[in-house]
């Protein structure tokens, strides 16, 4: 895996904090022909460490005047993020992980009871568990349906390292590199530090509760996200993305705190497995005001688990 310096953050918006790779930024003159184009292609390849293929010359040409398009109307900086020469469907092909428990079996898990917790907990309006070193570096699942493994072993540190001080699981040094490819796990290499004994479901589209059990640990959650979310660079639109998303969920991800912007908007912090250059911050807005509904933005309060 990547060790990585970027946080998604999710609330019913988006927002990022960290030190990143700077956004790869380009103008209207970069899409006058595709002489041009191709210029561009190979000065972003370059940027972002991949390879320049043709065949998907056409996706990135396509990618850069969808953003062009976008962007031009709003005055923001254009921009392309990794993800430049590869289209939506298959982004979401080759990094969505929701399968397997799928949302019906996810259903089927027991409700946990935060009754008892609401009544005697004093709830802080800001937590933050990167604060507390229960939270490692964002890692890159790559082009691999693996968000569910990411999102999992995150969970089980940060639960870990806030019961014990220590982190809950080996450190990719003690066990071997990310290969990005359904395998089986070699548990000769490392020794238990962890179990798990069971895990439950939060109670559907209640802000309040996932806010409740954020405040102990962290929480994996599902979200959905569109072409939007995918071709989003919080290094140059700013850390707060203020789609909504999608309520078809396809990815998992962790929750590792919430707080409340300047303008007071209420946000969620949340750790995605897109690497380095995918930090960012769901905000509330959306659902606050109604527009998103229920399930808030990118359905982040439809499923969220508890792991014991």
């Amino acid at each position: 895996m990547k060790a990585a310096v970027a946080l998604l953050v999710l609330v019913a918006a988006l927002a990022l904090v960290a030190t990143v790779q700077a956004g790869f930024y380009f103008t209207a003159e970069d899409l006058e022909s595709d002489e041009a184009l191709w210029e561009l292609y190979g000065r972003w390849a370059a940027h972002h460490g991949v390879v320049r293929e043709p065949g998907r010359f056409m996706t990135f040409k396509a990618n850069a005047h969808m953003l062009h398009d976008k962007q031009r109307h709003v005055g923001e900086l254009m921009a392309l993020n990794v993800f430049g020469d590869r289209s939506f469907d298959e982004v979401v092909a080759t990094t969505s992980c929701v399968g397997s428990p799928s949302p019906t079996e996810l259903e089927e898990l027991p409700v946990i009871d935060l009754d008892l917790l609401a009544a005697t907990q004093d709830l802080s309006t800001k937590v933050d568990w990167r604060s507390e070193n229960a939270v490692t570096d964002v890692k890159d699942q790559g082009l691999c349906g693996s968000c569910w493994a990411f999102a999992t072993a995150a969970a089980v540190e940060g639960r870990q390292a806030i019961r014990t001080g220590v982190g809950g699981i080996p450190s990719e040094s003690e066990y071997h590199p990310y290969q990005g490819f359904r395998g089986i796990c070699d548990t000769g290499r490392f020794h238990w530090s962890a179990k798990v004994s069971g895990w439950f479901r939060l109670q559907r589209f209640n802000a309040m509760n996932l806010k409740l059990e954020v405040s102990q640990e962290p929480i994996p959650v599902l979200i959905g996200v569109d072409a939007d979310f995918v071709h989003w660079d919080p290094r140059v639109r700013g850390p707060v993305y203020y789609g909504a998303g999608t309520t078809t969920l396809t990815h998992a991800v962790l929750v590792v705190g919430y707080d409340v912007d300047d303008l007071g908007e209420h946000y969620w912090i949340v750790k995605n497995s897109w690497g380095r250059s995918r930090l960012h911050q769901h905000q509330r807005r959306g659902q606050q005001r109604g527009i998103v509904g229920k399930s808030g933005v990118a359905g982040i309060l439809t499923h969220a688990i508890y792991v014991e």
